[in-house]
């Protein structure tokens, strides 16, 4: 049987090796201090915790707003232990962006917007959705309130294969300066980030007022800011690929302008498919 931590405190509780020092030699495990089971190291633990993971957040999201690519470049030269790793920071930026962003979101489309439109999926989703709504028994403003619904929780779940995707488009482009994949997905993961922060301020900042206001010159010319928002993407997209992967400026301009089409025409898709997905699923 395993000694237990507090009754043998100078055997690792993990492997059972004796601690020659803080740690064990053999798998790494902290030696624990039976001082450590009070409240007050309790209360201690849970603040450094706070106050670190604090420090952390708001470095790595100035490296990420201010420095496009500069927090890739940190991972790939091991400068780690002062920023939050990719994955991490994307989770927490999901999190609080499917939080805050509840009643417009630019990654599902809402149904009422999807039967107004002419094109032939469009038409087919439409379809759908009055046989799905008459086959349950509801009014279509009642499915059409269940659909939305539905949909929002599917692009929080379905949103994360986005990344890979965009890891692939970059494979695709830079393999000559990384012959991995990996390298491309911690800077996709990085730039889908800021691309998820970019639209949450667009659509909380300026569109959400203009959708409730519905008046006004900003509401008139509102092609034009959401034109600017995809620019400004585009803009950070070309400094970031400049940083990472060190082409020539020519290249790098280019290869931005495709991966910026790119991703509308992949959200697009990705819209089209949360749609029929719940459709399909309701």
């Amino acid at each position: 049987m395993r000694p237990h931590v507090i009754n043998k405190p100078h055997y690792c509780p993990t492997c059972l090796h004796k601690f020659s020092g803080g740690y064990c030699y053999n798998c790494g495990e902290k030696s624990v201090d039976l001082n450590e089971h009070g409240v007050k190291k309790y209360l201690t633990d849970a603040l450094d915790a706070f106050t670190h993971f604090d420090g952390k957040f708001f470095k790595t999201i100035k490296y990420l707003m201010l420095y496009p690519g500069k927090l890739t470049v940190e991972y790939f030269a091991g400068r780690r232990v002062k920023l939050m790793k990719p994955l991490q920071l994307y989770l927490v930026i999901t999190l609080l962006y499917f939080i805050f962003q509840k009643s417009f979101d630019f990654f599902y489309n809402h149904l009422e917007y999807v039967v107004t439109q002419h094109d032939q999926l469009s038409l087919q989703a439409k379809e759908l959705a009055l046989g799905k709504a008459v086959a349950k028994g509801l009014s279509f403003e009642t499915f059409t309130h269940t659909f939305n619904h539905a949909a929002q929780d599917n692009a929080k779940v379905f949103i994360f294969i986005l990344i890979p995707v965009l890891g692939l488009l970059l494979y695709i482009l830079f393999y000559q300066r990384y012959r991995k994949y990996v390298p491309h997905l911690i800077f996709a993961t990085h730039y889908f980030t800021f691309y998820l922060i970019s639209w949450a301020l667009y659509t909380r900042l300026i569109a959400e007022p203009l959708i409730h206001n519905r008046q006004g010159w900003l509401y008139e010319h509102r092609e034009w800011l959401w034109g600017f928002i995809i620019l400004m993407n585009t803009l950070y997209l070309v400094l970031a690929l400049r940083r990472v992967y060190a082409n020539n400026w020519g290249w790098t301009i280019i290869k931005g302008l495709i991966i910026s089409q790119l991703m509308i025409y992949i959200g697009t898709v990705y819209k089209l498919f949360i749609t029929f997905f719940t459709l399909w699923t309701i």
